[in-house]
Formats: structure tokens, C-alpha cells, sequence
């Protein structure tokens, strides 16, 4: 009768835990871009922040305890600040080699294209997206920079339907 009891115990928890396993809510976050990213991701009711840092192509799995509102935050790292400065000083020796031939309206675009390589190095900060999860499903946030200065974030929501 113990042995019978024992064996109904341990098969009640391995029950359990399957259920448990396979009833996760799952927050995957992928970085798409070329570049190492500083990621924050703040779950549903916690109170704080995890972050990671992203290698290219990197992705990593947030099993939030409930449902609700997460949010992303992504700060490129130096080797896109980096590519930046590189694509700048492209251009500023472009114009310097080729200021006899450039026609005007060739310049005005170089000169613009620096404009905004600068305001995209002077205003590095965080860029910020919120999504909904319920609970028990699976949810891919996606990080996207490009080499020309453009941040992507992907922030999927997920609601009950009615």
C-alpha cells in the first residue's frame, strides 16, 4: 500500500512538471543586425531589468512568471559606432579626392548623408519598444541596426481574444 501511495506521489509531480514544461510563456529576443547590441528587458510584473548583451545574430529566451506588458531597450555597441565613423570618414575623403569632378548635386547629398551619420552618432541613446504577452504562449521580439544608422525594434502583442 506504501509502495502503491509512493509510486501515485512521484507520478503526480512528474505530471506536474510536464505541465508545467510544456505551458512556459516564453519571451525570445533576437538580435537581426550585424552589430553587438546592450539589450534590457523588463517582464511582466518584475522589478527590474535583465541585461544582456547581444552578439549578431545572438538569441536569448525570457520566461516571464504572468502575462502582461514587457519592454525592450537596445543601445548599439562600439563596433556600430565604429562602422559610423568608418562610413564618415568614407565620405569626407570621397569629397576631398573628388571635389574636381563631384557635381553639385552629388556634394549636397555626401554633405547630407554626414549630417546624418552625425545626428545618429549624437543621439545614441536608448530605443525603446513595449509589447503584450499572455500567458502560456510564445512571443519573438527582434532587434534590427543597420549600417546606415536605422533601429529596428520589433515588440509583438499578444492579447486575449474576446
Amino acid at each position: 500500500m506504501k509502495n502503491h501511495k509512493r509510486k501515485l506521489i512521484v507520478l503526480t509531480v512528474v505530471f506536474g512538471l510536464i505541465t508545467l514544461a510544456c505551458s512556459t510563456t516564453t519571451l525570445s529576443v533576437a538580435n537581426q543586425s550585424d552589430f553587438k547590441a546592450l539589450v534590457s528587458v523588463t517582464l511582466p510584473g518584475a522589478n527590474g531589468t535583465d541585461s544582456h548583451l547581444y552578439q549578431p545574430g545572438e538569441v536569448y529566451d525570457y520566461y516571464p512568471k504572468s502575462g502582461g506588458s514587457y519592454t525592450i531597450s537596445v543601445i548599439p555597441q562600439e563596433d556600430y559606432i565604429a562602422e559610423m565613423d568608418r562610413l564618415r570618414n568614407t565620405i569626407i575623403l570621397a569629397m576631398y579626392k573628388y571635389e574636381d569632378i563631384i557635381i553639385p548635386k552629388t556634394f549636397v547629398e555626401l554633405t547630407q548623408q554626414l549630417a546624418n551619420i552625425d545626428r545618429t552618432l549624437s543621439s545614441l541613446t536608448t530605443h525603446s519598444c513595449q509589447g503584450n504577452i499572455m500567458e502560456e504562449s510564445n512571443v519573438l521580439a527582434t532587434i534590427n541596426i543597420s549600417k546606415q544608422g536605422q533601429i529596428t525594434l520589433s515588440c509583438p502583442s499578444l492579447s486575449a481574444e474576446p
